[in-house]
């Protein structure tokens, strides 16, 4: 079983039909064998993103994610600390804590930001 986290982006694409992920992606998701996770932060993230006017969402998103199959991962403190001992290639709060959950769970993280890999080799371009 092959363990993925995605990030805010891809999560959002994946939720509305995969539009504009990339095709090595949607191999990885068609796999029968991957278990897909999404970060409590990413729903933080989302909220905030909203309140701005920058996302349109579903009042229920966290319905339509457990419904979707999509784990939800939650923020424990070994996934906080760990942000503190990460480079700073960059400061995003909420790319942090997701390269920190996916380095502490042992998860491949699905991306379209291409500084991901600067922090974690085991990442998949959405």
């Amino acid at each position: 079983m092959k363990r993925f986290l995605l990030d805010t982006k891809a999560f959002l694409a994946v939720l509305d039909g995969q539009i504009g992920l990339s095709d090595a992606f949607k191999g990885v998701f068609e796999a029968k064998d991957a278990v897909f996770y999404v970060s409590s932060m990413s729903f933080f993230e989302i909220a905030v993103k909203k309140a701005l006017k920058k996302v349109r969402v579903p009042d229920n998103l966290a319905d339509i994610t457990k419904a979707s199959g999509i784990q939800i991962l939650p923020v424990l403190p070994e996934h906080a600390l760990r942000t503190g001992r990460l480079p700073f290639h960059h400061t995003d709060p909420y790319d942090r804590m997701l390269i920190a959950q996916a380095k502490t769970e042992g998860m491949t993280l699905v991306s379209h930001n291409p500084i991901f890999k600067k922090y974690h080799e085991d990442t998949v371009t959405a």
